[in-house]
C-alpha cells in the first residue's frame, strides 16, 4: 500500500500536467502565431473561415503588437521572407472569405445584421494584418545581421 501512493500521486501529477496543456491550446486555437518563421492562423490556409476568425481575434493583434518588445524574438534573413509570403497567404484567405460574405449577402442566404459581424470582424482581422506587417518590418530595418545587398 506505500508502494502504490507515489505511484498514484506521480499518475495524476502526469494526467493533470497533460489537462493543463490541453487547455491551454485551446485558449490559443483561434489566434494567430510564428511557427518555424510561418504566420500560423489555422491549420490550413484553405480553411479561410478558420483564417479569418484567427486574424480577427484580438489576441492575435496583441500577439503581434508585443512580438517586437521581445528580445529573444528574430527573423534571420532566409526566414523574412517566409514570414512575409505565409502573412500574405493568410490576408488573401481572409480576403476571399469577405468577399465571399458580400457575394452571399447580395444572394440573400445571409442578413445583414450577420454581415456586419463579418464587417466588424474583417477591420480587426485588417489590425492584425498590419501589426504583423510592423513586425515583418521592424526585424528588418533593426536587424542585427547584415543584408544580402550588403557587399
Amino acid at each position: 500500500m506505500k508502494n502504490t501512493q507515489p505511484i498514484g500521486a506521480m499518475v495524476g501529477c502526469v494526467l493533470g500536467l497533460g489537462l493543463a496543456v490541453n487547455i491551454a491550446q485551446g485558449e490559443e486555437r483561434g489566434t494567430c502565431s510564428i511557427s518555424d518563421g510561418k504566420v500560423v492562423c489555422a491549420e490550413s490556409v484553405a480553411d479561410r473561415k478558420a483564417v479569418f476568425d484567427a486574424m480577427s481575434n484580438p489576441k492575435s493583434v496583441f500577439y503581434f503588437n508585443n512580438l517586437l518588445r521581445n528580445p529573444d524574438f528574430s527573423l534571420d534573413v532566409n526566414r523574412r521572407e517566409t514570414y512575409r509570403r505565409s502573412l500574405e497567404r493568410n490576408r488573401r484567405s481572409m480576403d476571399r472569405y469577405a468577399r465571399n460574405q458580400l457575394r452571399l449577402l447580395r444572394r440573400g442566404k445571409i442578413s445583414s445584421a450577420e454581415y456586419e459581424k463579418t464587417v466588424s470582424g474583417y477591420k480587426s482581422a485588417v489590425a492584425t494584418y498590419t501589426a504583423a506587417m510592423h513586425v515583418y518590418r521592424g526585424t528588418v530595418w533593426h536587424s542585427k545581421t547584415k543584408s544580402r545587398f550588403e557587399e
